[in-house]
């Protein structure tokens, strides 16, 4: 056994080795500077810079319905102008949450909408600059006018 051993540690000292050691970096080859690098790689973006390819990638969201989060900051925005309660923009009323559609039951006129201050169907966009909460009564006798058509503000 003893002498099984010898042989195995013979062979492995006198085989190379199939490994190869990383190269030593040279003293004389170019560093990146740390501010124009990110650890990734990717070279740093300025601020100027990254604003402008924002402004590219939005996209025109003309016509389009309220996504569920800008519905909510709409009402935020409602709700923080307001004391803490969500008021019609038109009739000054204190709204109630929404609730899911029930057959034949009618929701109540002081149900909160976030409405399009300038109409979708006259290119209004669906962003919450041109959001505003109006209650169910107000909403459906506006319909389509823009905001400024009526008393709404």
């Amino acid at each position: 056994m003893h002498t099984l051993y010898l042989v195995l540690l013979a062979v492995a000292v006198a085989t190379p080795s199939t490994r190869e050691l990383p190269a030593a970096p040279s003293p004389f080859a170019p560093v990146p500077l740390l501010e124009s690098v990110i650890p990734d790689g990717q070279p740093v973006i300025s601020r100027k810079d990254k604003d402008k390819a924002q402004e590219k990638n939005k996209k025109d969201r003309s016509g389009k319905a309220f996504t569920k989060r800008q519905k909510e900051i709409v009402k935020e925005r409602n709700a923080k102008e307001n004391d803490g309660k969500v008021r019609c923009a038109n009739c000054d009323t204190e709204t109630v949450p929404g609730k899911r559609h029930q057959r034949g039951v009618t929701p109540p006129s002081n149900e909160a909408h976030v409405d399009h201050k300038r109409a979708r169907s006259r290119g209004g966009a669906g962003e919450v600059e041109n959001g505003q909460v109006l209650c169910r009564k107000c909403n459906l006798k506006k319909g389509a006018r823009h905001s400024c058509d009526g008393k709404a503000k």
